[in-house]
């Protein structure tokens, strides 16, 4: 990568790109232990895939849209559906590559997965993680998905096609002018409210 990085100690166990216009990438002391080489490679690969998609940039622009997602019906199931679908796409920009760096993610996956102490993972703004605590359950269905990858023509895994590369940007920048225009404008956020709280009396 052509980003600094920085080697660190800490009980989670750290594999992140974070930043958005001035990435770093944070790798925890036991991690770098517990990996072999290859293994490394492949995780720094699926971090460069989220690199390569702005995903942090991605996801600072939905933070900044939670009143949207609080009225946009199944908003929370967005956000995480979102979560899930750039972790996959970063695991098949590594995937592509080759398929032993499939077969390497996917092994790096659960050691890093196992490394998970029961506290919560840290609070770094702007990063994405290669597992995080929260995400423990997502890692078989991504393991069992890095090894069918393994056997798939690596052309084939990405599309460059128009449509799959803007419809992401078209769908945050929608998310983030309903945000925006929520919180900025009161009579608006006011009818929000009274609506949410109608919704919670029929429901209550």
């Amino acid at each position: 990568l052509d980003v600094p990085a920085f080697r660190l100690k800490h009980l989670f166990p750290i594999v992140a790109v974070v930043g958005t216009f001035r990435p770093r990438l944070f790798v925890a002391e036991h991690v770098l232990e517990t990996l072999s080489e290859d293994e490394l490679a492949a995780a720094i690969a699926h971090e460069y895939g989220h690199m390569a998609a702005k995903d942090n940039l991605k996801r600072a622009m939905l933070r900044t849209s939670k009143a949207a997602l609080l009225i946009i019906p199944c908003g929370r199931s967005l956000d995480r559906a979102w979560g899930e679908a750039s972790e996959s796409a970063a695991d098949e920009h590594a995937a592509q590559q080759s398929p032993a760096v499939a077969l390497n993610l996917a092994s790096a996956l659960v050691r890093v997965a196992r490394l998970i102490p029961s506290e919560p993972r840290p609070v770094m703004p702007s990063s994405t993680f290669l597992v995080g605590g929260e995400e423990t359950r997502g890692v078989k269905a991504r393991v069992r998905r890095l090894v069918e990858l393994s056997a798939t023509d690596p052309q084939m895994l990405v599309s460059s096609a128009p449509l799959f590369r803007f419809t992401p940007w078209i769908l945050m920048l929608t998310i983030v002018v309903i945000g925006l225009t929520i919180e900025s404008r009161p009579e608006v956020l006011a009818s929000v409210h009274s609506l949410i709280e109608e919704v919670v009396k029929l429901l209550s």
